[in-house]
């Protein structure tokens, strides 16, 4: 009755028992159904070569394989991902006779991995190829700055990334700046759109104007800016 797929297999990968799960996770009606076959049967070369060669490593060594992700790629073009455990069994005399196997579905959250991954991206583009400025600050220094950003203030990425944020402050507007910073991120009402001065690479004086909001980045408190060039 487990839901994971259970697997018993001979020395050569034959299977021997397979648990419920796992014969409707092949379309069969009855467990027996899968005796004698073998994973080439069911998947395509690119899933059942890497899992054969692996059955036969551990029978060969006696070490097991440990939540291993695999894709299994079946026949009919299907994908699907699992978290497998493998082992080698054994009889009384410690004599190999095969593998033993647990295989967990972890599709959808592989899938939900993917798409996470794909809006990252998407967000991280639309970030690097903005005309707006854009700049995190945590704890009061730069975390991150996009090239605009660097390019408004004529100072390498890796001179900002780290550095106190009111350092590129003009003098008469830090204390505006830094009071404004600090309430937004420690959750009070401020006003989230106003313009002041920055100092730019030679001591150039930039007029911006501010959008900014308080943001979780890495699971704590930070904002997230976004400058416009005035000056002119």
């Amino acid at each position: 009755n487990i839901p994971d797929h259970v697997y018993f297999k001979d020395a050569e990968s034959r299977f021997i028992m397979i648990s419920k799960a796992h014969a409707g996770r092949f379309g069969l009606s009855d467990p027996s159904e899968a005796v004698g076959k073998t994973d080439f049967d069911f998947f395509t070369e690119e899933h059942a070569r890497p899992a054969f060669e692996d059955e036969q490593e551990i029978m060969r060594t006696g070490l097991s394989i440990v939540d291993l992700e695999e894709k299994e790629t079946r026949l009919d073009g299907t994908e699907t991902w699992v978290s497998t455990t493998k082992l080698a069994r054994t009889d009384a005399h410690g004599r190999t006779l095969g593998t033993l196997g647990i295989s967990r579905d972890i599709t959808k959250r592989k899938q939900a991995e993917e798409t996470l991954r794909e809006s990252e991206e998407k967000y991280r583009a639309l970030v690097e190829k903005a005309n707006e400025a854009i700049y995190i600050a945590q704890d009061g220094v730069f975390v991150f700055a996009n090239p605009r950003m660097v390019e408004v203030l004529g100072v390498p990425a890796r001179e900002l990334e780290g550095k106190p944020f009111l350092d590129f402050i003009f003098s008469e507007d830090r204390e505006l700046v830094g009071a404004k910073y600090a309430k937004r991120v420690a959750g009070e009402h401020v006003a989230d759109r106003y313009d002041f001065r920055m100092i730019g690479a030679g001591g150039q004086t930039i007029w911006v104007f501010l959008s900014a909001a308080a943001i979780q980045w890495n699971g704590r408190s930070a904002t997230l800016n976004m400058l416009s060039d005035v000056t002119a």
